[in-house]
């Protein structure tokens, strides 16, 4: 609670400080909290990477190291980069800086999977984005094409080649439409329609192959806890060891009271009565 009390204090100070009026009145108190901050997150910094060494026991600098390189540790790094960065480069731009320090927001990855469960989706469902992929850029490159032949001549400042006519492609398949750039021709019209469409089309199968491949994970992750759960109610007994690695599994799976409480009366009557049955 403090660490996250810590991140969305930080947060909260870089957005007050784009109001010039207020840091300029409290350019002191502003600082002054980001030295602590900065010290702050470097301890904390510091004692996760020294006390990821006891994962292996046996070399305690293969886990500091996979620490150092994974996803949370670059970002407990990266939350406190800027300021050193400011150290070593005093002519750094500010502003940039000030915009890196809100990546402290993702140390809040530590205690939600939800960036996770999204690069991890993203990572299973590779190919089918792949492909989704590859059919959006033949669209775009398609589209762009056909509305620089349709409108190049009646919008020259705007289509004035198939890259141009890219950012017009691009905003409609979004189905943003900014409208800055609109058909004149009836010719370009037919196609901004039919771009739409295909717009709509791909939006909703990246949204489909998203939505596919978290159902997934949530679906895995049940299974994970229930064979957990089995293996402690083989016994009839649920040691206090075993108790305490349910409950950091159903911390890491964000997995709900009321299903993990399901799961367990489930089980356990399915193990009482198979016993049972045996005497």
């Amino acid at each position: 609670m403090l660490i996250v009390t810590m991140v969305i204090l930080n947060i909260s100070a870089v957005i007050l400080e784009s109001f010039s009026a207020l840091y300029e009145a409290y350019s002191a108190w502003f600082h002054g909290f980001e030295i602590f901050s900065i010290a702050f997150f470097s301890i904390e910094y510091l004692l996760r990477l020294w006390a990821n060494g006891a994962r292996y026991p046996d070399s305690p600098s293969r886990g500091r190291r996979e620490y150092a390189f994974s996803f949370y540790g670059l970002v407990d790094l990266l939350a406190i980069l800027p300021f050193y960065l400011q150290l070593l480069m005093p002519g750094l731009d500010l502003r940039i800086l000030r915009v890196l320090r809100l990546l402290r927001l993702l140390k809040l990855s530590h205690y939600s999977s939800a960036v996770e469960d999204l690069m991890q989706a993203i990572y299973d469902e590779r190919r089918a984005f792949g492909a989704v992929g590859y059919i959006l850029a033949i669209v775009i490159i398609a589209s762009s094409a056909l509305m620089y032949y349709a409108e190049g001549d009646a919008q020259p400042d705007k289509l004035s080649s198939i890259p141009a006519a890219m950012y017009w492609s691009v905003i409609s398949l979004t189905t943003v439409g900014y409208g800055d750039v609109s058909p004149v021709t009836a010719a370009g019209k037919v196609i901004s329609m039919l771009t739409a469409f295909m717009g709509v089309a791909t939006v909703a199968l990246f949204t489909g192959i998203m939505a596919s491949s978290f159902n997934k994970q949530l679906v895995r992750r049940k299974v994970i806890f229930e064979q957990e759960l089995r293996k402690a109610f083989a016994d009839g007994v649920v040691t206090e060891h075993e108790e305490v690695l349910l409950q950091a599994l159903k911390t890491r799976f964000d997995l709900t009271d009321e299903l993990t409480s399901s799961l367990r009366e489930r089980i356990k009557s399915e193990t009482d009565r198979t016993k049972a049955n045996i005497d």
